[in-house]
């Protein structure tokens, strides 16, 4: 029987995607779609004083604990690999380090911790717990996606032509460039502007990228240029 002043919280972990592919029979499209395959789960275990209000943003370190946004709380909860609460970073408020939001986020090795904050981009000492810059994007209030690599930060955005686009900002100070459109010019219709300005990016390569909109089943795949993207 469980401490009742404890609780638990199912996260699945999905730590490989199977592709399930078929060499001898010509490929078609159910043939050649990827299977996502359940390795691992793991509970998260939640008490008082270390509670998830509402997961908002997730990422997992090389030491294989569990980054998990609190939106409700205001808080990052870290998690052992066994489940275990580690500690909280960051706090409600407006300062440095501090939280209006919390959505997306992202890890640079297990040096820096990137989070979306709303209105700002927060930056944390992953091994401390203390913040070290924040800086405002010119990009919506909650973003769908970042991905961070070399301090480069890639996150999604709608521009001012009302097309949308990916980012890339370097650093605290560096202005931010942009590439894009996805697919097309939006404008034309407001559901569909709301569908393709949801992006979902993936980084594979310094300066290269993996994208999705909701609106589309296609993957551009590409490398980011100054003021384009080519796919």
């Amino acid at each position: 029987m469980l401490n009742p002043r404890r609780r638990r919280t199912d996260f699945i972990v999905c730590l490989a995607m199977a592709l399930v592919l078929s060499s001898a029979a010509p490929m078609n499209r159910a043939q050649s779609s990827p299977r996502l395959v359940l390795l691992q789960s793991v509970v998260l275990i939640e008490s008082d004083s270390a509670s998830i209000g509402r997961v908002r943003g997730a990422a997992v370190t090389r030491s294989g604990s569990y980054l998990i946004g609190d939106a409700l709380n205001l808080v990052v909860h870290e998690f052992s690999a066994q489940g275990k609460h580690l500690r909280t970073i960051g706090r409600r408020g407006r300062g440095p380090g501090e939280f209006t939001a919390v959505g997306v986020m992202a890890i640079e090795g297990d040096s820096l911790l990137f989070v979306d904050g709303g209105a700002q981009l927060q930056v944390f000492d992953y091994r401390s717990g203390k913040p070290r810059w924040q800086r405002r994007l010119p990009a919506p209030q909650s973003l769908t996606s970042i991905a961070v690599r070399d301090s480069r930060v890639f996150f999604n955005a709608v521009d001012r032509t009302r097309r949308s686009t990916v980012g890339v900002a370097i650093g605290q100070e560096d202005s931010a460039r942009y590439g894009g459109p996805f697919p097309e010019p939006l404008g034309r219709n407001r559901l569909v502007d709301q569908f393709l300005s949801y992006l979902q990016l993936a980084q594979f390569h310094r300066d290269s990228l993996a994208i999705v909109t909701m609106a589309s089943d296609f993957v551009f795949l590409g490398k980011f240029g100054e003021t384009r993207f080519d796919s």
